[in-house]
């Protein structure tokens, strides 16, 4: 009789012993997988010291993969980050990590500008990673779509002036196996005036990029301006459509593996 009690009981110890092991195990698998951050739309972002407001002759844009701050010498360094990226009035940014506060945010604090954190993925229950967005002109309306493949794309409407600018940007999978290229550059074709910017894995060889450029739809900026650039080796773009580029250059303080690249705009 003794021992056909302690059968049942050690059962339950068993399952419960499981239980016990098996429950934080799940919850650290479910809390660590990377989960697209989804669709998301607001008004403004976080303001600047002070927005630049009047008639700007021009203006300076530039994007930059900041590799969550990560120089190449392994450091990691957001200050060396700002410097690079001085001087400039509307920001891309790609590899930005989330936190709190997230990197958009420390960026955008260290240069005056105003701030918005374009999260690509969630992971331990919070927005993780993604790209950021710093201007020091008033924003509108902003809207972020996902892409396939943990990515998205970001449109917010820049007040230049009298001028309400579409910037886009995004940060593509390497060779785009995923498709997004196709609708990201859709989306930007639409205005007849913006600035798309990002990280995009292509080089200028690939179809969709010469399609666009050669057929006088887009401008590629930075082989516009920056003596002795190559796109069939680049993957990190500016392109416009009805603005007139002044000037332009390619900035590397190693503070990441990729430089900055940077265009001066004119509204025609």
């Amino acid at each position: 009789m003794n021992a056909d009690r302690t059968q049942p009981r050690l059962g339950v110890l068993v399952f419960l012993w499981a239980v016990a092991i098996g429950l934080p195990g799940l919850t650290v698998l479910h809390a660590s997988t990377r989960r697209p951050a989804g669709f998301a739309e607001g008004h403004g972002i976080h303001a600047a010291a002070a927005w630049r407001t009047g008639e700007p002759a021009t203006f300076r844009v530039a994007t930059f993969n900041i590799r969550r701050g990560k120089g190449m010498d392994g450091v990691r360094d957001l200050k060396r980050t700002a410097k690079t990226l001085q001087g400039f009035d509307i920001i891309a940014l790609n590899e930005v990590a989330g936190g709190e506060p997230d990197q958009a945010q420390r960026l955008g604090e260290l240069l005056g500008m105003g701030y918005l954190f374009v999260p690509a993925e969630r992971r331990w229950y919070r927005d993780d990673y993604g790209n950021g967005f710093l201007s020091s002109f008033p924003v509108g309306a902003w809207r972020r779509e996902p892409l396939r493949g943990r990515r998205t794309l970001l449109r917010a409407n820049v007040r230049v002036g009298k001028h309400e600018i579409p910037v886009l940007l995004t940060h593509l999978r390497v060779g785009t196996p995923d498709g997004s290229l196709g609708p990201a550059l859709h989306s930007f074709t639409r205005h007849q005036r913006a600035i798309f910017m990002g990280d995009l894995n292509t080089r200028g060889d690939a179809q969709l990029l010469r399609k666009l450029i050669d057929g006088g739809e887009a401008l590629d900026a930075i082989h516009a301006t920056v003596e002795g650039d190559d796109p069939a080796r680049r993957v990190d773009w500016i392109l416009t459509r009805g603005l007139r580029v002044v000037a332009g250059g390619r900035i590397d303080l190693r503070a990441s593996d990729h430089p900055c690249y940077w265009v001066e705009l004119a509204v025609r």
